[in-house]
């Protein structure tokens, strides 16, 4: 009876170890890609954003872009129709980038 609760208990394990491992891959090739996503989004802001959201993204002219509560949907909005004084179309068609960007600074 030992040896079957032992034996019982090892396969649960190397099962959870095993989808444990899938997991972090399928994650490590997700942040890889938003990585890719995020270094081209802040091409866009460096070139096109600093200069009414300051160097730093902690505002001048126009707000601070740290802790946005909005939505992907709400900043792509934004982006593409523009708001206030910012400008329509400031990411020139790179909105997914630049709101990965956006996220990977919160």
């Amino acid at each position: 009876m030992h040896k079957y609760f032992i034996y019982f208990f090892s396969i649960i394990f190397t099962v959870l170890v095993f989808a444990g491992c899938v997991e972090n891959s399928e994650q490590t090739e997700n942040n890889a890609e938003l990585s890719e996503l995020a270094i081209e989004g802040e091409k866009i802001i460096k070139t096109s954003c600093i200069s009414c959201h300051g160097r730093d993204l902690t505002g001048d002219m126009g707000p601070s872009l740290y802790n946005l509560n909005m939505t992907d949907e709400e900043m792509m909005d934004i982006l593409i129709k523009g708001s206030g004084a910012m400008p329509p179309a400031t990411a020139n068609g790179k909105e997914e980038e630049v709101i990965a960007y956006l996220k990977s600074i919160q």
